[in-house]
């Protein structure tokens, strides 16, 4: 569909307005090109001293702009320009930027002195390119080599991050790149550092997350053991990295008996800011098992030994003969008791003369058997037996009181030499000893025609001794930490992530140790005619079972654990993770339950964090100048250059433009990123020409911001790509300010939270015309102006009061970023061409080319559809006859907005324009006999003078 280039009645008050405002800017405030000076040339491939010619050039612009004056010209080479380059800048400084004196001119897009002729001209072939990028060490995992004199550029990266730490110190640079990929071993950090991730092969830059800019730290064992992915330790001025993934390790093993915890960043008395990091926590190693108690039943105490047998004489005077009584099993504290000896039998011989049948009989009991010894539980020796009577036998010792099960650890740890140590579980209590047996009774010796004398008692058994050794209490768990932070450190997290490891399992607590178990009692002496046995020895009691070890506790898993300092996270997400479970008490099957261990408490899961969500800001690399384009002065003219990769913090602007009477054409601003309000800021009066700004991010207004009273033309501009948060997506404009947006497109840009695509206070003046303003994602309205703003003859989604459509531009290929109006687009010759003061368009291409202006940034160099596509003349709606509903077609597309499916049948009288006199041909042709209209008017063809190239759709020819 296309649109005539008509004015309405009704916005006839509103144009004459714009011409006037228009025709005021013009006549005072027009930018001026500067006048010839002195003409410098610069070239990134050159070394040149005096910079007058292309032989001669300088290497970088900063030493042109040191020399330039008012009325100069730089002539620039296609090539990369450094802000910290030359010009006495700091190598790797982030301040350094391009100051403009006023009334310089810089001209962009030569070839430079690599080529035959260095003066040739093209800024599609030569780019110019003012880099926000400062000089850095250079790292690669895939294409790097730890070598002398590596990292200083792409060619030559390191290949691991340590080694370019170290070369940024040799070299006095503060920022290193690293390249996608993954780098093991730990990393020690170094103060005053920027290490910014994110790069991928080609070493493009893209916030952490992005595919193929995944920059991983894989970490290693430190210097003391311990399983650490980073190391920041006495960084009093502070170092920051950015974009990255430390992922901790998954700990195994110990460090001096202790349990292995994980550490993704250890920290001491450091300075440290983490932007847009990935915190994968490693888990805890497992704690070790207790060792077990010491066994001692198979090996019993020692037994008491048997008495001595009784016996029986018929003889004369043998009264000194005894049974002896039996030897304690063992001696010492727990031994048994002896046996007691026999009773002795008749020594009565009758005065001198032996005479066996004496009756005076003196035969003597047995003696008792001795206690056992112990401190309690010991067995009672046995009673001696009367004349002619057995022994009694001796008490068994008592058992010994078993020890206890040891407690489990507890949850939560401590600090030994700088790092964690979790609770191992207590090791179980020893049990006491068994007593020993009592000694049995001699038996007593007899007197009764035949003499006996008595037999002894058996000795008592040794007490059991107690398990010596307990059961060991089981080793606590690893803990998992996202930050570990000791001592004076102040450690901030801008976005990013926090996923949470496990802490390591307690280990399981020794088993419980048996004691040794009592030795047997000795048996008595047997007895013998007329005097019977001795008394039994007792047995020794069963030392007492050592108790089994508690179960170590579980390891924590702590987000971040400090010992007193706060921990602030901006914007950063905390998820998963849980605590090692506790280890299990020391058991052993049989034994009583309280000589069982008791199981270690399990971890728990702690944040740390101090949380405070804010509005979100633009992911920013940290490796760019903050401020990369400055004016100082008026009348700066600037053309042909690609301002690109510039990011700030705070209240700065990636661009600058103070003073009045700018004119910038044909420049780039792509890929700035600010999170203060804009990136291009215009504080004076500036005049963008055939400008795109594309991909450029703010927290406000992501591509210009028009400050108070500033003044700024936009014409044949391309603004796309860019992202706002809240506020402008594209434009936005403070109090008093005017704006002026003239045949440009406006087409894919977004705003993240809120905000509108083009966005005004209530005291600005706002003028658009001949734009194309679609295609946008607004949370908010597309247009945010005051209600005295002027908008004619523009496309804009969602629709504009006025002289204003909301349809399709139909454009080439958006996606690919061609915004060349197609055939039947309605941007088409719809343009008001008084508007435009340039004779070219985007492209540098003629500006009006068929009927009139098309409106957006580019014009569609061919009329028609290029097909040369046969029509008949008159046949307005191309319905394949002349008749009165073309002239209605043709009168509602004049004054109604219709549609026209070919543009060449309109123009009946072939004058080359589309206006009232086309109708009153075409009715007079049909109703007053006037001549036909000019050829093709009775079979299809071509226009014969080619004033309108064939037609966009015309179907009805044969």
């Amino acid at each position: 569909m296309v649109r005539s280039n008509r004015v309405s009645p009704f916005n006839m008050g509103h144009i004459a307005s714009l011409v006037m405002i228009c025709l005021i800017i013009s006549m005072f405030m027009t930018p001026r090109i500067n006048g010839q000076g002195v003409t410098y040339h610069v070239d990134s491939s050159a070394s040149g001293n005096s910079g007058l010619s292309w032989g001669d050039a300088f290497g970088d612009l900063q030493q042109a702009l040191l020399v330039a004056l008012p009325g100069d010209e730089i002539f620039v080479a296609g090539g990369l320009y450094a802000a910290d380059q030359g010009g006495g800048q700091v190598s790797g400084n982030t301040t350094s930027q391009f100051v403009i004196p006023g009334g310089v001119s810089i001209l962009g897009g030569f070839a430079g002195s690599s080529y035959p002729v260095p003066g040739i001209r093209d800024l599609a072939l030569y780019d110019s390119i003012l880099d926000g990028r400062v000089q850095a060490i250079y790292v690669s995992s895939t294409e790097g080599v730890d070598a002398p004199f590596c990292g200083l550029s792409t060619e030559l990266p390191c290949a691991t991050i340590q080694e370019g730490i170290e070369r940024a110190i040799e070299t006095g640079l503060e920022i290193i790149r690293v390249q996608s990929g993954n780098y093991s071993g730990t990393v020690i950090l170094r103060d005053g550092l920027i290490i910014q991730g994110g790069y991928d092969s080609n070493w493009e830059w893209a916030e952490s997350g992005t595919p193929g800019h995944e920059t991983i730290f894989l970490g290693g064992i430190d210097e003391f053991g311990q399983a650490v992915t980073v190391s920041a330790q006495g960084l009093s001025l502070g170092t920051e990295i950015a974009d990255v993934e430390i992922q901790g390790i998954h700990a195994t093993g110990s460090v001096n008996g202790v349990a292995r915890s994980s550490y993704a960043l250890h920290v001491q008395d450091s300075n440290l800011k983490l932007h847009r990091v990935s915190i994968f926590c490693g888990d805890g190693a497992p704690g070790s098992s207790g060792i077990a108690g010491t066994d001692l039943s198979s090996n019993p105490a020692a037994s008491g030994q048997g008495g001595g047998n009784s016996d029986s004489y018929f003889a004369f005077c043998d009264a000194t003969a005894v049974g002896a009584g039996g030897l304690a099993g063992g001696g010492g504290p727990t031994g048994g008791g002896n046996g007691g000896a026999g009773g002795t039998m008749d020594f009565n011989c009758c005065s001198t003369i032996p005479n066996p049948f004496c009756d005076n009989y003196d035969a003597t009991s047995g003696n008792s058997g001795s206690d056992g010894a112990g401190a309690s539980g010991w067995g009672l020796g046995g009673s001696g037996g009367g004349t002619c009577s057995a022994g009694g036998d001796g008490a068994p010792g008592s058992e010994g009181s078993p020890g206890a099960g040891g407690s489990g650890g507890l949850s939560g740890g401590m600090v030994e030499t700088n790092y964690w140590s979790v609770e191992s579980g207590n090791p179980g209590s020893s049990g006491t000893p068994g007593g020993g047996g009592g000694g049995g009774g001699g038996s007593g010796g007899c007197d009764d025609g035949t003499d006996s004398y008595g037999a002894g008692g058996g000795g008592g058994g040794s007490g059991g001794i107690p398990s010596p050794n307990p059961g060991e209490g089981g080793g606590g768990g690893g803990s998992s930490f996202g930050l570990f932070i000791l001592g004076s450190s102040d450690v901030q997290l801008f976005g990013g992530t926090i996923i949470l490891g496990t802490g390591g399992n307690g280990g399981t607590g020794g088993s419980p140790g048996r004691g040794q178990t009592g030795g047997l009692g000795g048996s008595g002496g047997n007895g013998s005619s007329g005097s019977p046995g001795g008394g039994q020895g007792g047995d020794g009691g069963n030392g007492g079972d050592s108790g089994g070890g508690g179960g170590g506790g579980g390891g924590d898993s702590f987000a971040a654990w400090t010992d007193g300092v706060a921990v602030t996270g901006f914007n950063t997400l905390v998820t998963s993770g849980s605590g090692g479970s506790g280890g299990a008490g020391g058991s052993l099957p049989g034994l009583p339950a309280g000589l069982s261990g008791i199981g270690g408490e399990s971890g728990l899961v702690f944040n740390g964090l101090t949380e405070i969500t804010t509005d979100e800001i633009p992911a920013r690399p940290l490796d760019r100048s903050a401020r990369l384009l400055q004016f100082t002065g008026d009348n700066i003219f600037l053309e042909g250059l690609k301002v690109v990769g510039s990011s700030s913090a705070g209240l700065e602007n990636p661009v600058q433009f103070p003073g009045t009477g700018h004119l910038i054409r044909n420049c780039h601003f792509e890929n700035l990123i600010s999170q203060a309000t804009g990136t291009v800021s215009v504080s004076g009066f500036v005049t963008f020409e055939g400008c795109r700004f594309q991909n450029c991010q703010a927290n406000e207004s992501a591509a210009v911001t028009l400050l108070e009273n500033g003044i700024c033309r936009l014409e044949n501009c391309v603004l796309t790509g860019n992202q706002s948060l809240i506020g402008a997506s594209t434009v936005g404009g403070l109090d008093q300010g005017l704006l002026i947006i003239v045949n440009s497109t406006i087409f894919g840009n977004q705003n993240l939270i809120s905000g509108d695509v083009i966005q005004a206070s209530g005291t600005s003046q706002i003028f658009l015309q001949n734009n194309v303003i679609y295609g946008n994602s607004t949370s908010s309205t597309v247009l945010a102006i005051p209600p005295t703003s002027v908008a004619l003859r523009n496309i804009i989604q969602g629709g504009f009061a006025g002289d204003n459509f909301d349809v399709d531009p139909q454009f080439s290929d958006s996606v690919l970023g061609d915004f060349t109006p197609t055939a039947g687009s309605p941007c088409v010759d719809m343009a008001i061409s008084a508007s435009s003061t340039t004779q070219v368009d985007f492209a540098g291409l003629p500006r009006e080319v068929c009927n009139g202006v098309d409106i957006g940034a580019l014009e569609r160099q061919s009329c028609g559809d290029g097909a040369n596509v046969d029509f008949l003349r008159g046949d307005v709606n191309a319905d394949g006859d002349r008749n009165l509903a073309d002239a209605v077609s043709l009168l509602e597309f004049l004054f109604l907005s219709g549609a026209l499916p070919c543009v060449a049948a309109t123009d009946v009288n072939d004058d080359g324009d589309i206006n009232v006199a086309d109708p009153s041909q075409l009715l007079s042709f049909l109703f007053t006999g006037a001549s036909a209209p000019p050829e093709p008017t009775l079979v299809c063809g071509q226009d014969p003078d080619g004033s309108i190239t064939a037609c966009e759709d015309y179907s009805n020819c044969p």
